[in-house]
């Protein structure tokens, strides 16, 4: 049986899913920039910046998986979820030191 649900719980849920789409593109342009800065400055401190940008990823995907409506996950709250994920895995190759980026 499916709960009803009222306008406001609609558009906290929209919120919700932008918000997470919003920090995931977030994070990804603050991976860009991250690279863009070792690679053009090759200063130290940048396993802080690349913390930074495993947070965000985070973020993105706890606020995308709260953006459930009637057991559904809007369109940008899956976009939100999917960079999440992706910054997350990205994050945790380059703390493994998979991916090993040089200045």
């Amino acid at each position: 049986m499916a709960e009803s649900t009222t306008p406001a719980a609609g558009s906290a849920v929209e919120r919700r899913a932008s918000w997470s789409r919003g920090i995931g593109l977030l994070g990804w342009v603050a991976a860009f920039l991250v690279f863009l800065k070792i690679q053009l400055f090759s200063s130290s401190g940048y396993t802080l910046m690349w913390g930074v940008v495993g947070v965000l990823g985070l973020v993105a995907l706890g606020v995308g998986a709260t953006a459930r409506n009637d057991g559904r996950y809007p369109g940008r709250a899956k976009l939100g979820i999917v960079l999440g994920a992706l910054l997350v895995g990205f994050f945790a190759l380059i703390a493994g030191e998979v991916i090993h980026i040089d200045g």
